[in-house]
């Protein structure tokens, strides 16, 4: 840091200089005060160039860095939105699929369901396990029912016996 300080002060000290051998060279008269104002416009910008050049790198720099964080925060929301997204669509799905495996079969049913996205789009079910009491009658209208109405493959459906 002390290095671009020296640096910025031995640029003012020569202008400088130029500037005062310059108004001693130039004839009096309507010459010598535009010469004396381009001067002064000279300082002031040999005076003002680094502190210009150091406040547009370090915006520039700001705003890029703002940009990759928003972009990060975008990514994070979206991939966050996707997984609340997938959860609801299996809570619920999981939620209608026990309530119809009561009305079948008269007993408490317990189930996992399996979203994942259907070409990009939107989570669909694909798989579910079904955890409850099972008699063929019962677990074909099941499978129907899911392969169905829910559109999940017979070999996508997991029955598993629960003891009552």
């Amino acid at each position: 840091m002390s290095e671009v300080v020296r640096s910025w002060l031995t640029g003012v000290v020569c202008a400088s200089m130029i500037l005062v051998l310059a108004d001693g060279i130039v004839p009096k008269g309507g010459v010598k005060q535009v010469c004396r104002l381009a001067g002064g416009l000279l300082l002031l910008l040999s005076t003002l160039n680094p502190l210009l050049k150091l406040g547009k790198m370090n915006v520039f720099e700001a705003v890029d860095r703002k940009e990759n964080d928003m972009e990060a925060y975008i990514q994070a929301f979206e991939r966050e939105h996707e997984f609340l997204f997938q959860s609801i669509i299996e809570e619920e799905t999981g939620a209608y699929i026990s309530d119809k495996a009561q009305e079948l079969t008269g007993c408490p049913c317990a189930v996992t369901v399996i979203a994942a996205a259907d070409d990009g789009l939107w989570p669909v079910p694909t798989e579910v396990v079904l955890r409850g009491v099972w008699t063929q009658r019962t677990r074909e209208e099941m499978s129907a029912f899911l392969a169905e109405e829910i559109g999940i493959p017979a070999q996508m459906q997991h029955f598993e016996e629960m003891e009552t």
